[in-house]
């Protein structure tokens, strides 16, 4: 989703997020994700939007409470985006951020979970230049352990 856009609610469009994370211990992680998404063109009253193409790479610490069924964490990645969310103030887009992660795991097995995850982006330079980005989602992870 970004904002501004046409609508209170932003621009919405599809995306698709690859990750994989090392776990150190019972509670921390390190990740590394790539993600895209796209954001069609739309036209509100005298404004025009074109099409939006955001593209994204991510370092993430983790941390979890990986003692329950339901696995609660927080996360903080730093980001860069080869294609960015722009606005009129930024047409070239920002290409360095940070991201936070609310997210929770249903660990029905000890290899396998699903989870839902709110990430919410904010540039590292010019805030005022940079439209508001966050994504929900849904996912499935298998884990592994090499320990």
């Amino acid at each position: 989703m970004l904002n501004p856009a046409p609508t209170a609610l932003g621009r919405w469009g599809p995306g698709l997020q690859l990750g994989a994370n090392l776990q150190l211990d019972d509670f921390w992680k390190v990740g590394v994700d790539v993600a895209a998404s796209y954001h069609p063109s739309q036209i509100d009253g005298e404004e025009s939007f074109d099409a939006l193409l955001v593209s994204a790479l991510a370092l993430e610490a983790r941390y979890a409470l990986d003692v329950f069924t339901y696995v609660p964490y927080v996360g903080l990645a730093g980001v860069f985006y080869p294609t960015g969310p722009t606005s009129e103030r930024a047409p070239a887009g920002e290409r360095l951020g940070l991201r936070a992660t609310l997210g929770a795991d249903y660990r029905y097995s000890r290899e396998r979970s699903l989870g839902v995850a709110i990430d919410l982006h904010a540039p590292l330079t010019a805030p005022q230049d940079f439209p508001l980005y966050g994504s929900i989602r849904a996912y499935f992870a298998w884990h592994f352990r090499s320990f």
